[in-house]
């Protein structure tokens, strides 16, 4: 009885204290909400040595007088006159809070923060193979060259790219449209973290490609002090440091590459095993001859091996996939683990193997050496199981994989062998697609894809001997200062007179071309592992209108439009393809419209289920999360009808569930990716750090 009264004495206690806070909560302040949107509120980002004041003038009384750089803010009052595409000095003032439950802070002036509506940034992409992106002063500027017809295009850009090459200690002319560039050195974001917010877009049409003209603003954690290059001779400087010069030279000698092979090793790949070894044993032979001249080589050149065969239902297949190397091997230990390997005794069950599973876990599950340049060389004769299929364990496709390797910043080497088998021509062409589409590498000009001759196993032994010759050549060149000449043979190859021209397929004959293609992907790689090793810095303190693709060749992009989510976030995409696929699978089986189908689905979520009924779309259906909803871009997903499900036969519509089911396990790799997570402030909790996800992976 006791224990009752005095928990009863408890309850009404807590109610009593808990009355005053439900009032004070009822009458909270609710930051700015983004226009259109119910839950999504207005932020800002802190600029470098940005101050919080007491009132929004001068003068006023400190409450903070060095926020954190990229601090981020609600926005509870905002200026009357919005920040707007054309604008590039941002005016008045912004009152700011920590969070959305009515806690203010003060006033920051409008050109200490940086306006953030839909956490879209830009990464560059890899330097090679571009120019840097040149950042303009106004927008007019900008239009007025891209429309221009190519050629005028072409002389304009070149000029500003002359221009700013021969300034030397000068300052640039005032009118001089552009304010910043990209530096020559791929800027590390992970190492070196800048943030490029997209404040405004727009898109137009250049030379046939689809292009975007961003109003951005970027900042680094280096601290305050514009990057303007028209004054700032310093920063003028530095953006023209190339990757190959200053302290690159003394950084490359200090280079490790990795090498991990993945490789088919069901039954019919047993001569192409013995014949990897074969080029690791004269690997192995050819770095002890450089150690014998006094160059120790081999220390920093570590091998990996990855197997990968079928669904371990196929009895006696031993393994899907398989790790043969826990920790990375120096040559002649690797060369003694391969002489272990042997291929299956039995057949697979038709001709397609679990490839994608096998690429899948190397690039995960490697123990790759930190500081090392990565590479994975892709050996096998058969398709992978497509995406969707039962025995596909990776669930993604080769797109999906090229994407995780770009972010574990992973190169590939595909080598797919054919044997002249008129029944097999359609397997060699669907592993031909495959294949190429993982030999993408960024950088460079076309996929890192041989072609392999299945009744010729000199031309297997040639092409894997020229991989490993090149990374050697790429060592060797390293202590000696030089960075991979993209473009030239490997060591032992004949001359060139340069890389396959762009969208060119590699030459299978054509060993130059090979040893050629080899040592452009070496180059890029290095060039971004430089780019990591020397610190390099981007612009900073700038706002500036720029395009997401190269001026002089727009086919290449030069940057990548990402968004920035919060692993709560990536979790709610998750669920909000979850529901998708769930009902596309309800009413396949039922015959149902894919709305109603959805509503039975959703109903437990608490949604509104007359308003899943009447959406005309799915983006109009309440369950999508709103920061997804507020992206201004085009989606597959959003724009997702009942009439375009019921147009599509069931093949069509397993496509795409297949599809969003590769990119759920896509979200559920990056949720795992400890160190891929971008920590914006100190103090940050973990579930507040962030991972920039290209639009290419957003639903």
């Amino acid at each position: 009885m006791a224990r009752k009264i005095l928990f009863c004495l408890s309850l009404i206690l807590a109610v009593l204290l808990a009355a005053p806070w439900a009032a004070m909560a009822a009458n909270e302040r609710k930051p700015v909400r983004i226009q259109g949107t119910k839950s999504m509120y207005l932020r800002v980002v802190a600029r470098p040595f940005a101050k919080i004041y007491k009132e929004p003038k001068e003068g006023s009384e400190v409450v903070d007088a060095n926020v954190r750089t990229f601090q981020p803010f609600y926005v509870y009052t905002q200026p009357k006159q919005a920040q707007s595409v054309t604008q590039t000095k941002e005016e008045g003032w912004y009152e700011v809070g920590p969070n959305d439950r009515g806690q203010v802070n003060g006033w920051m002036k409008a050109g200490d923060v940086m306006l953030w509506k839909h956490a879209m940034c830009l990464l560059y992409t890899s330097p090679k193979g571009r120019k840097p992106v040149l950042m303009f002063s106004d927008i007019k500027s900008l239009q007025e060259m891209v429309k221009k017809p190519q050629e005028q295009r072409l002389s304009e850009a070149g000029g500003f790219y002359k221009a700013i090459a021969e300034a030397g200690n000068k300052e640039l002319p005032k009118d001089f449209p552009v304010v910043a560039m990209e530096p020559k050195r791929w800027v590390d974001p992970r190492t070196q973290f800048y943030l490029m917010p997209v404040l405004e877009a727009v898109n137009l049409e250049v030379d046939s490609f689809y292009a975007t003209l961003v109003k951005m603003a970027a900042a680094t954690a280096a601290g305050r002090g514009s990057s303007n290059m028209r004054t700032n001779v310093e920063a003028r400087k530095q953006a023209l440091v190339s990757a190959e010069t200053g302290d690159a030279v003394q950084k490359i000698k200090e280079q490790k590459i990795d090498v991990v092979y993945v490789m088919d090793m069901t039954k019919s790949m047993g001569p192409f095993i013995e014949d990897t070894l074969k080029t690791i044993l004269d690997t192995s032979a050819a770095l002890s001859q450089k150690m014998a001249g006094g160059q120790d080589l081999g220390s920093n050149l570590h091998f990996g091996l990855w197997g990968y065969r079928d669904s371990e239902t196929i009895q006696g297949i031993e393994f899907n996939t398989r790790n043969f190397t826990p920790e990375l091997q120096g040559v002649e230990s690797f060369a003694k683990t391969l002489s272990t390997v042997r291929e299956a005794r039995v057949g697979s069950e038709g001709f397609e193997e679990d490839m994608f599973g096998g690429v899948d876990q190397a690039i995960l599950n490697t123990k790759w050496t930190g500081d090392a340049l990565r590479f994975i060389v892709l050996i096998g004769d058969a398709p992978s199981h497509p995406l969707g299929h039962k025995w596909n364990s990776s669930k993604k496709d080769g797109k999906l994989l090229r994407e995780l390797a770009n972010g574990k910043k992973v190169y590939l080497f595909a080598m797919h062998i054919q044997y002249p088998d008129a029944r097999l021509r359609s397997y060699h062409e669907a592993g031909e697609v495959q294949f190429s589409a993982l030999a993408v590498n960024p950088g460079t000009d076309s996929p890192a894809f041989f072609k392999i001759k299945g009744d010729d196993r000199q031309d297997f032994t040639r092409v894997s001997k020229l991989v490993a010759e090149s990374m050697v050549a790429a060592l060797q060149k390293g202590r000696q200062g030089v960075v991979m000449s993209g473009g030239a043979p490997a060591a032992g190859a004949a001359p060139t007179s340069g890389a396959p021209a762009a969208g060119a397929a590699p030459a299978a004959s054509s060993p130059a071309s090979q040893a050629a293609q080899i040592a452009e992907v070496i180059r890029a790689a290095q060039v971004q592992w430089l780019g990591k090793a020397t610190g390099a810095q981007a612009p900073k303190d700038i706002t500036a209108f720029a395009m997401d693709r190269d001026l002089e060749n727009p086919a290449i992009p030069s940057m990548d439009v990402c968004v920035l989510l919060n692993k709560r976030q990536l979790d709610s995409l998750v669920k909000t393809l979850q529901t998708i696929i769930e009902a596309g699978r309800r009413g396949q089986k039922s015959g149902q419209g894919f709305f109603k189908a959805l509503k039975e689905v959703a109903v437990v979520s608490g949604a509104d289920p007359d308003k899943i009924l009447n959406a005309k779309k799915y983006g109009e259906s309440g369950l999508v999360p709103e920061f997804l909803a507020g992206l201004p871009y085009k989606s597959k997903v959003m724009a997702l009808s009942g009439e375009t499900w019921a147009s599509w036969n069931s093949m069509e519509q397993d496509e795409f569930m297949n599809e969003l089911d590769g990119k759920i396990q896509a979200y559920q790799d990056i949720h795992e990716q400890a160190d891929q997570w971008v920590q914006l402030n100190k103090g940050d909790d973990k579930d507040q750090y962030v991972y920039p996800v290209k639009l290419s992976l957003m639903p």
